[in-house]
Parts: structure tokens; sequence; C-alpha cells
């Protein structure tokens, strides 16, 4: 990063208070329309999905996890059997490493409900995901380039009601995905808009907690 403080004291901050609270602080002050924050909450919040979609339509996340640890995915009928999937399927580990367990202490221990988001698919019926490089400077943000992180696993034909037992056709990560392609011509003006929103919110978020400096 570009900041004249300490690496590490920057990533304690987030870590602690976490990215979308700093985002969400950011939102309130500047309204930056390109800024676009999923909601959370802690009742169960559907997406419009149909009931004979292969998707799900409620995503219940654990706090103080990392690489997609303690993701939940739910087709739920109502949030009362979202809730009742959540009771009867999600239990609480203790993290493993120092740095989850401090987050985990620190935070509510109740999960958040997110509607889920239907990811773009590929022709073979892959999810992906994008991934922007952005540079942070006390003077600006700067757009480096963008990726795509493409799944393993194809989205099932069919997917039941209740707990997704399978998640990883819907968990792009570094151990579900394995070939990074770049971004179509088409999406990346979006793509850039979007990440050079989060640079100035996390930018933002330094510069309120912290004294900056460009030396």
């Amino acid at each position: 990063m570009g900041f004249g403080i300490d690496e590490v004291v920057v990533k304690q901050l987030f870590f602690m208070f976490g990215f979308k609270s700093a985002l969400q602080l950011y939102q309130q002050e500047a309204a930056d329309p390109a800024l676009l924050l999923p909601p959370a909450s802690s009742e169960p919040m559907l997406a419009d999905t149909g009931h004979t979609e292969p998707f799900p339509n409620v995503v219940y996340k654990l706090p103080g996890r990392d690489g997609g640890a303690g993701v939940y995915f739910l087709k739920a009928t109502t949030p009362d059997h979202a809730r009742a999937l959540v009771s009867q399927h999600v239990g609480w580990e203790r993290p493993s490493t120092l740095q989850d367990r401090l987050v985990t202490w620190i935070e509510d221990k109740r999960g958040l409900y997110q509607p889920y988001v239907r990811p773009s698919l590929l022709a073979g019926g892959q999810a992906y995901k994008i991934r922007a490089l952005v540079l942070l400077t006390p003077v600006g943000v700067q757009f480096l380039e963008a990726s795509c992180l493409i799944s393993k696993f194809p989205i099932p034909q069919h997917l039941p009601f209740g707990m997704v037992q399978d998640p990883r056709p819907y968990l792009v990560n570094s151990e579900t995905s394995v070939e990074c392609a770049p971004i179509s011509p088409a999406e990346e003006p979006a793509v850039k808009a979007a990440a050079l929103a989060v640079a100035r919110g996390l930018a933002w978020a330094v510069t309120y907690g912290f004294q900056t400096t460009s030396d």
C-alpha cells in the first residue's frame, strides 16, 4: 500500500472493525454511487430465486472467518425455514488462527444473512468472480488490472430445498477454482468503476483513522 504508515497496522484496523464497516462509514459520508454493498441482516433475506432454479436464495455467514469458512448456502421457502436450517445445521467451531479468534471475540457471535446474488456463468455452467488490483496512495487511487477466477465445479442442473450440501459450485475461491483469465472488454468499465469505489472507501477509512503522509 502507498500509505506512510505500517501496513500491519492497516490490516489490524480492517480485521478488527471490518472492511464492510469501513465502507459503510465511507458511503454515509460520500454517497458514492459506484460503491455497491450487498445488504446483510441478522434476519433472513431471501433472494427472488425461482423454486425450480438450481441456485440458493440465502447466504449465512459467521463472523471472523476467512477463505470461505463459515459460509453456508441455503435454499429456503420462507425466512422461518431459513432460520430453522441455520439452527439445525450451523455449529460454532473455534477459529484456527489467533487473528480469527480475536475477531470472533470482538464481534457479535451471531452470523449475518444475505440474499444470494446469482453469479455470471460461463458456457460450461461454471461460476466465476472478478479480482481487481488497485493502487491506494495518499494522493489518489489507480485501477491496475482485473482477472477472472473460474470455478472447477459447474452449477448443478437441480438444487433441492434445504441446506446446500455441496457449496463448491457456488463458492468461488482459491480452493474451488483453478483458472484465471482476463476479463472481457465489455465487463471492464463496470469492474473498474466498482473497484475504484472500494479503493476510495478504504483510502478514506485509513485517512480517517490515521494521520497519513506521502513520504
